[in-house]
């Protein structure tokens, strides 16, 4: 397959389900500023993957929250649109949100019949969506032992780096987080390049590896990297290299269910 065609990334999740990403090959899916777009925008991404148009619901992972929404079975040809971090859902259907970097992580327990997505920001992280997330998927039937995580393309610790002004944004903001939900080993996730921590020229937050651990420490152990990085290569959008004058490009991740 030549490069160009390359649309997407996919994952297989079970005998009947499937994850993925789409590339910058497959166009842009950012809203920008235009909420009402997310459908089509939705559509476009399921179609690449021969979604045949069951129910589907469109995540505006907007605010950054703890927020999950949890769905029942969903209607035939019928798109829902939910502003939140996290969704699961029963059975047949879809869900799909539009990430430009932060990591994107599928759940799907055929046992139980329930697929789900979270929007893994560090913003989200902090006010603990993935404890939230794993709540409700117990709630709903999840069972640890029957449960794949799948983390799609993201950035990695080379692209989240804080220097200059991003340093005191760290120390102030983002670290006393991580220690807080991580206080034994909060150091395993920051890479400080040359310095001790107040006189550092700059440091890597390695959030993937901080999301893992948080799902270990549940007892979650069935997880994959389908492998590729948004800001290591050009195959897939980056907001910290492509955002540019007030435009925004993002990819479109998703998991369908049959």
């Amino acid at each position: 397959m030549k490069e160009e065609k390359f649309v997407f990334k996919q994952f297989a999740v079970g005998d009947n389900a499937l994850t993925g990403m789409t590339t910058q090959a497959a166009g842009n899916f950012a809203l920008n500023g235009c909420s009402a777009k997310a459908f089509d925008m939705a559509d476009k991404a399921l179609a690449l993957s021969g979604f045949n148009g069951f129910g589907n619901i469109v995540m505006r992972a907007e605010t950054h929250s703890d927020k999950v929404f949890v769905f029942g079975e969903l209607k035939n040809n019928i798109s829902t649109q939910a502003v939140c971090d996290g969704v699961i859902y029963r059975g047949q259907g879809a869900a799909v949100f539009f990430p430009g970097g932060c990591p994107a992580i599928a759940f799907r327990d055929k046992k139980a019949n329930i697929s789900g997505i979270l929007h893994g920001g560090w913003k989200s992280v902090a006010r603990g969506i993935v404890d939230n997330f794993l709540r409700e998927w117990e709630f709903v039937g999840g069972k640890k032992e029957n449960t794949q995580i799948v983390f799609l393309p993201a950035t990695c610790k080379d692209g989240a780096v804080y220097k200059g002004k991003g340093y005191n944004y760290f120390k102030k903001t983002i670290f006393p987080v991580i220690e807080e939900i991580r206080p034994l080993d909060s150091f395993r996730f920051i890479n400080v390049i040359r310095g001790y921590f107040d006189e550092y020229q700059y440091i890597k937050f390695d959030l993937n590896r901080l999301i893992v651990s948080l799902l270990m420490k549940q007892g979650y152990e069935d997880m994959t990297d389908v492998g590729g990085c948004v800001c290591c290569s050009d195959k897939y959008w980056f907001y910290d290299r492509d955002d540019q004058n007030g435009i925004k490009y993002r990819n479109a991740a998703f998991i369908i269910s049959g």
